[in-house]
């Protein structure tokens, strides 16, 4: 399962969806942004409700189809 979140590195925020078990405000974790591993995003808020696994993989090829198609 997974949760939605703020995080933020340095000052840089973004929201995600992030397994449940690292989704706990003031962990810090390593996500991958674009192929590339980033260490230092802190959760500044892990928000309510929870997406299963075959979901947020969905989602996520959504994002990537539409970035590809509008060079974002």
């Amino acid at each position: 399962m997974y949760r939605q979140c703020k995080l933020q590195r340095g000052c840089v925020n973004c929201t995600c969806w992030v397994p449940s078990q690292f989704a706990v405000k003031g962990k810090v974790l390593k996500i991958k942004n674009e192929g590339k591993w980033e260490d230092g995003w802190t959760v500044e808020e892990a928000y309510k409700g929870e997406i299963s696994d075959e979901t947020a993989r969905a989602i996520g090829s959504q994002h990537r189809t539409h970035r590809k198609h509008t060079d974002i």
